[in-house]
Protein backbone atom coordinates (compact mmCIF):
# COMPACT_ATOMS: atom_id res chain seq x y z
CA UNK A 1 0.00 0.00 0.00
CA UNK A 2 2.98 2.22 0.99
CA UNK A 3 3.82 2.34 -2.86
CA UNK A 4 0.32 3.41 -4.18
CA UNK A 5 -0.98 6.96 -3.72
CA UNK A 6 -3.50 5.16 -0.99
CA UNK A 7 -0.72 6.04 1.23
CA UNK A 8 -0.87 9.01 1.34
CA UNK A 9 -4.56 9.93 2.93
CA UNK A 10 -3.73 6.57 5.32
CA UNK A 11 -0.50 8.27 6.68
CA UNK A 12 -2.37 11.92 6.96
CA UNK A 13 -4.76 10.38 9.24
CA UNK A 14 -2.14 8.06 11.20
CA UNK A 15 -0.33 11.27 11.81
CA UNK A 16 -3.79 13.19 12.79
CA UNK A 17 -4.33 10.24 15.14
CA UNK A 18 -1.00 10.40 16.85
CA UNK A 19 -1.12 14.17 17.00
CA UNK A 20 -4.23 14.18 18.73
CA UNK A 21 -3.29 11.66 21.42
CA UNK A 22 -0.10 13.58 21.63
CA UNK A 23 2.38 11.24 19.99
CA UNK A 24 4.13 14.17 18.51
CA UNK A 25 7.05 12.52 16.98
CA UNK A 26 5.42 9.66 15.93
CA UNK A 27 3.02 12.11 14.16
CA UNK A 28 5.77 14.24 12.58
CA UNK A 29 7.10 11.04 10.68
CA UNK A 30 4.16 9.93 9.23
CA UNK A 31 3.19 14.09 8.23
CA UNK A 32 7.36 13.80 6.53
CA UNK A 33 6.95 10.70 4.71
CA UNK A 34 3.49 11.91 3.34
CA UNK A 35 5.36 15.10 2.19
CA UNK A 36 7.95 13.38 0.69
CA UNK A 37 5.97 10.72 -1.45
CA UNK A 38 3.64 13.68 -2.83
CA UNK A 39 6.68 15.75 -3.82
CA UNK A 40 7.75 12.61 -5.04
CA UNK A 41 5.11 11.51 -6.94
CA UNK A 42 4.36 15.04 -8.28
CA UNK A 43 0.84 14.82 -6.67
CA UNK A 44 1.69 18.18 -3.90
CA UNK A 45 -1.76 19.70 -4.33
CA UNK A 46 -2.88 21.45 -0.91
CA UNK A 47 -6.30 20.78 -1.46
CA UNK A 48 -5.72 17.16 -1.71
CA UNK A 49 -3.75 16.08 0.95
CA UNK A 50 -2.74 19.06 3.34
CA UNK A 51 0.10 17.62 5.22
CA UNK A 52 1.63 20.84 5.63
CA UNK A 53 -0.68 21.82 8.02
CA UNK A 54 -0.06 19.19 10.11
CA UNK A 55 3.53 18.75 9.84
CA UNK A 56 3.31 22.50 11.34
CA UNK A 57 1.04 21.82 14.18
CA UNK A 58 3.37 18.69 14.91
CA UNK A 59 6.47 21.40 15.18
CA UNK A 60 4.71 23.93 16.89
CA UNK A 61 4.25 20.89 20.30
CA UNK A 62 7.26 20.51 19.97
CA UNK A 63 8.49 23.87 20.76
CA UNK A 64 9.91 24.49 16.97
CA UNK A 65 7.60 27.40 16.58
CA UNK A 66 9.55 28.77 13.44
CA UNK A 67 9.22 25.67 11.42
CA UNK A 68 5.67 25.28 12.53
CA UNK A 69 5.15 29.40 10.82
CA UNK A 70 6.79 28.58 7.96
CA UNK A 71 5.24 25.39 6.46
CA UNK A 72 1.77 27.09 7.70
CA UNK A 73 2.39 30.25 5.83
CA UNK A 74 3.80 27.93 2.85
CA UNK A 75 0.13 26.35 3.00
CA UNK A 76 -1.50 29.07 3.20
CA UNK A 77 0.36 30.59 0.10
CA UNK A 78 -0.77 27.60 -1.70
CA UNK A 79 -4.78 27.26 -1.25
CA UNK A 80 -7.19 29.34 -3.10
CA UNK A 81 -9.08 31.58 -1.06
CA UNK A 82 -12.50 29.26 -1.41
CA UNK A 83 -10.58 26.41 0.62
CA UNK A 84 -12.22 27.48 3.84
CA UNK A 85 -11.16 24.89 6.18
CA UNK A 86 -7.92 24.69 5.46
CA UNK A 87 -7.28 27.85 5.29
CA UNK A 88 -8.91 28.31 8.85
CA UNK A 89 -6.88 25.34 10.08
CA UNK A 90 -3.17 26.83 8.27
CA UNK A 91 -4.23 30.00 9.81
CA UNK A 92 -5.00 28.61 13.10
CA UNK A 93 -1.31 27.44 12.98
CA UNK A 94 0.90 30.50 11.32
CA UNK A 95 -0.86 32.49 14.40
CA UNK A 96 0.45 30.39 17.40
CA UNK A 97 3.99 31.39 17.23
CA UNK A 98 3.54 35.13 17.32
CA UNK A 99 1.77 36.37 20.66
CA UNK A 100 1.39 40.01 18.97
CA UNK A 101 -1.10 39.14 16.38
CA UNK A 102 -2.50 36.00 17.76
CA UNK A 103 -5.58 37.15 19.47
CA UNK A 104 -6.65 38.58 15.76
CA UNK A 105 -5.90 35.78 13.89
CA UNK A 106 -7.25 33.03 16.03
CA UNK A 107 -10.85 35.25 15.96
CA UNK A 108 -10.58 35.26 12.24
CA UNK A 109 -9.30 31.81 12.14
CA UNK A 110 -12.65 30.78 14.26
CA UNK A 111 -14.82 32.76 11.81
CA UNK A 112 -13.38 30.45 8.86
CA UNK A 113 -13.66 27.12 10.71
CA UNK A 114 -17.18 28.04 11.73
CA UNK A 115 -17.99 28.95 8.05
CA UNK A 116 -16.62 25.56 6.97
CA UNK A 117 -18.80 22.96 9.18
CA UNK A 118 -15.83 21.31 10.84
CA UNK A 119 -16.91 21.14 14.14
CA UNK A 120 -13.85 19.40 15.44
CA UNK A 121 -10.95 21.71 14.19
CA UNK A 122 -13.48 24.40 15.62
CA UNK A 123 -13.57 23.41 19.27
CA UNK A 124 -9.84 23.20 18.40
CA UNK A 125 -9.16 27.02 17.78
CA UNK A 126 -11.97 28.30 20.01
CA UNK A 127 -9.70 26.35 22.81
CA UNK A 128 -6.84 28.44 21.54
CA UNK A 129 -8.68 31.06 21.45
CA UNK A 130 -10.06 31.11 24.66
CA UNK A 131 -6.59 30.74 25.86
CA UNK A 132 -5.55 33.55 23.89
CA UNK A 133 -8.44 35.87 25.24
CA UNK A 134 -7.72 35.14 29.16
CA UNK A 135 -3.72 35.89 28.62
CA UNK A 136 -4.92 39.44 27.23
CA UNK A 137 -7.02 39.91 30.64
CA UNK A 138 -10.85 39.41 29.02
CA UNK A 139 -11.57 36.27 31.58
CA UNK A 140 -15.07 36.14 30.58
CA UNK A 141 -14.87 36.27 26.61
CA UNK A 142 -12.49 33.13 27.69
CA UNK A 143 -14.55 31.33 29.52
CA UNK A 144 -17.38 31.33 27.21
CA UNK A 145 -15.40 30.48 24.48
CA UNK A 146 -14.05 27.42 26.52
CA UNK A 147 -17.92 26.70 27.20
CA UNK A 148 -18.42 26.64 23.29
CA UNK A 149 -15.15 24.31 22.67
CA UNK A 150 -16.40 22.12 25.03
CA UNK A 151 -19.59 21.71 23.96
CA UNK A 152 -18.10 20.99 20.47
CA UNK A 153 -15.85 18.76 21.69
CA UNK A 154 -18.13 16.41 23.36
CA UNK A 155 -20.28 16.73 20.01
CA UNK A 156 -17.16 15.37 18.18
CA UNK A 157 -16.13 12.97 20.45
CA UNK A 158 -12.86 15.00 20.69
CA UNK A 159 -11.80 13.17 24.44
CA UNK A 160 -8.09 14.62 24.39
CA UNK A 161 -9.89 18.22 23.69
CA UNK A 162 -12.21 17.71 26.38
CA UNK A 163 -8.82 16.48 28.92
CA UNK A 164 -7.04 19.66 27.75
CA UNK A 165 -10.65 21.97 28.88
CA UNK A 166 -11.65 20.11 31.84
CA UNK A 167 -9.05 21.58 34.24
CA UNK A 168 -9.80 25.14 33.36
CA UNK A 169 -13.37 24.98 33.71
CA UNK A 170 -14.94 22.08 35.26
CA UNK A 171 -17.58 19.55 34.12
CA UNK A 172 -19.96 22.66 35.31
CA UNK A 173 -22.14 22.64 32.09
CA UNK A 174 -23.95 18.97 31.73
CA UNK A 175 -24.39 16.99 29.09
CA UNK A 176 -27.71 16.00 29.35
CA UNK A 177 -30.45 18.98 28.89
CA UNK A 178 -32.22 20.34 31.99
CA UNK A 179 -35.59 18.80 32.43
CA UNK A 180 -38.24 19.89 30.22
CA UNK A 181 -41.48 22.19 30.84
CA UNK A 182 -44.57 21.37 29.53
CA UNK A 183 -44.24 22.46 26.43
CA UNK A 184 -41.75 19.55 25.61
CA UNK A 185 -38.03 22.00 25.44
CA UNK A 186 -35.80 23.16 28.04
CA UNK A 187 -36.91 26.34 28.94
CA UNK A 188 -33.42 28.09 29.09
CA UNK A 189 -33.12 26.63 25.70
CA UNK A 190 -36.10 28.44 24.57
CA UNK A 191 -36.06 31.31 25.60
CA UNK A 192 -32.86 31.89 24.32
CA UNK A 193 -33.97 30.64 20.65
CA UNK A 194 -36.79 33.03 21.41
CA UNK A 195 -34.90 35.87 22.51
CA UNK A 196 -32.11 35.15 19.79
CA UNK A 197 -35.13 35.28 16.88
CA UNK A 198 -35.87 39.04 18.05
CA UNK A 199 -32.73 40.12 16.88
CA UNK A 200 -32.46 41.79 13.89
CA UNK A 201 -29.56 40.66 11.11
CA UNK A 202 -27.29 43.44 12.24
CA UNK A 203 -27.75 42.89 15.66
CA UNK A 204 -26.85 39.19 15.29
CA UNK A 205 -24.08 40.09 13.72
CA UNK A 206 -22.66 42.25 15.74
CA UNK A 207 -23.68 40.58 19.15
CA UNK A 208 -21.95 37.11 17.34
CA UNK A 209 -18.72 39.25 17.07
CA UNK A 210 -18.85 40.64 20.44
CA UNK A 211 -19.31 37.19 21.62
CA UNK A 212 -16.44 35.83 19.98
CA UNK A 213 -14.27 38.71 21.82
CA UNK A 214 -13.62 41.05 19.38
CA UNK A 215 -13.71 44.87 20.94
CA UNK A 216 -16.24 47.16 19.71
CA UNK A 217 -13.82 49.04 17.57
CA UNK A 218 -12.32 46.05 16.34
CA UNK A 219 -15.95 44.96 15.16
CA UNK A 220 -16.95 48.52 13.52
CA UNK A 221 -13.34 48.31 11.55
CA UNK A 222 -14.70 44.38 9.85
CA UNK A 223 -17.88 45.61 9.65
CA UNK A 224 -17.02 49.22 8.27
CA UNK A 225 -19.63 51.08 10.07
CA UNK A 226 -18.52 53.38 13.09
CA UNK A 227 -17.89 52.64 16.55
CA UNK A 228 -20.91 54.63 17.98
CA UNK A 229 -23.30 52.23 14.87
CA UNK A 230 -21.51 49.26 17.02
CA UNK A 231 -22.79 50.40 20.35
CA UNK A 232 -26.28 51.26 19.11
CA UNK A 233 -26.47 47.58 17.98
CA UNK A 234 -24.72 45.74 20.69
CA UNK A 235 -27.31 48.15 23.50
CA UNK A 236 -30.26 46.76 21.36
CA UNK A 237 -29.28 43.43 21.24
CA UNK A 238 -27.98 43.36 25.36
CA UNK A 239 -31.84 44.88 25.87
CA UNK A 240 -33.70 42.12 23.59
CA UNK A 241 -31.47 39.28 25.24
CA UNK A 242 -32.07 40.69 28.47
CA UNK A 243 -27.90 40.64 29.32
CA UNK A 244 -25.79 43.49 30.54
CA UNK A 245 -22.59 42.84 29.68
CA UNK A 246 -20.70 40.61 26.71
CA UNK A 247 -19.74 37.53 28.54
CA UNK A 248 -23.60 36.87 29.43
CA UNK A 249 -23.94 36.84 25.56
CA UNK A 250 -25.80 33.47 24.60
CA UNK A 251 -23.08 30.72 23.00
CA UNK A 252 -25.80 30.09 20.37
CA UNK A 253 -24.64 33.50 18.54
CA UNK A 254 -21.53 31.70 18.05
CA UNK A 255 -23.05 27.89 17.56
CA UNK A 256 -25.79 29.29 14.63
CA UNK A 257 -23.06 30.57 12.91
CA UNK A 258 -24.27 34.38 13.39
CA UNK A 259 -20.47 35.24 12.84
CA UNK A 260 -20.18 34.02 9.82
CA UNK A 261 -22.96 34.98 8.20
CA UNK A 262 -22.19 37.96 5.99
CA UNK A 263 -18.80 38.11 4.36
CA UNK A 264 -16.63 41.10 6.28
CA UNK A 265 -17.05 44.19 4.20
CA UNK A 266 -20.66 43.46 4.45
CA UNK A 267 -22.42 46.68 5.35
CA UNK A 268 -24.58 46.64 9.02
CA UNK A 269 -27.35 49.32 8.54
CA UNK A 270 -28.94 50.73 11.86
CA UNK A 271 -31.80 49.32 12.70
Amino acid sequence: MFDTPFSLKYLHARGTYYLRTNCVRAALIDFQACGRMMVAWDLDLPELVPWRTELARAHIALGRAQHGRELARDQLSRLPQHNVRERGSAWVLAMASDPAERLTLLQEAVMLLRASDDELSTAYAMADLGEALHRAGDVDAARATWQTARRLARRSDAGPLLDRIRPIIGTDDPEEPSAPDAAGGSRPDLAAAVALDGLTDAERRVAALAALGHTNRAIATKLYVTVSTVEQHLTRAYRKLQVSRRADLPTGLIDDGAAERFPDGSEVSAA
